[in-house]
Order: structure tokens, then C-alpha cells, then sequence
């Protein structure tokens, strides 16, 4: 795959990610700000690299809880957990759909 065909992928798979980060994550309530529609952004390039490199749904869930804790310093409950996994489904779904 050549250097361009790479990066178009990565940034189709940034945008959807940045979009599912944004529509379905949203672990502080902000997405029905539009000024605050960036919110998340600094969390895609991680997540997008774990994806191409084949992390599992664990390991993507494990991110976003770390996320959560460190990051954003919210208290991780079942609620956030289960919403972490329910998240890293869909985008490893997604990098798969991707990447075929």
C-alpha cells in the first residue's frame, strides 16, 4: 500500500472515529454544544493508531476508561464501562469496515 493510500485511510478513519468520539462517547454530556464539537479531538490519534495496529475491543475499551479517569477525571461506574465497550465494538466494526 503506498504512503498516500495510507493516509487516506488514516484520515477516513480519524474522521470516524473523531465522530463516534463525538456522537456516541461523550462522557461529559457536551455534544449537543456545537462550540464544543472539538471536544474530543486529541483522543482520536491515539485510539486511530491502536486501531491500524489491530488492538481488540478490550483494548480500545481499556483506552477510553483511561480516558475517562485520567484525562477528563471522572469517576469510572458500570454505566461508563459498559458505554466504553459499547464504544470500542463500534469502532474496531468500523476499522474493519475500513480496512476491507
Amino acid at each position: 500500500m503506498s504512503t498516500g493510500e495510507q493516509k487516506k485511510r488514516y484520515l477516513a478513519l480519524y474522521q470516524l472515529v473523531r465522530d463516534v468520539l463525538w456522537q456516541e462517547w461523550d462522557p461529559i454530556g457536551v455534544n449537543k454544544l456545537s462550540t464544543a464539537d472539538d471536544e474530543y479531538d486529541s483522543y482520536a490519534p491515539p485510539l486511530v493508531h491502536m486501531l491500524l495496529d489491530g488492538a481488540s475491543p478490550e483494548s480500545i475499551a481499556q483506552q477510553l476508561i483511561d480516558f475517562e479517569g485520567n484525562a477528563i477525571g471522572l469517576s469510572n461506574t458500570g454505566a461508563s464501562l459498559n458505554r466504553a465497550f459499547e464504544v470500542a465494538e463500534r469502532l474496531c466494526a468500523i476499522r474493519d469496515s475500513v480496512m476491507n
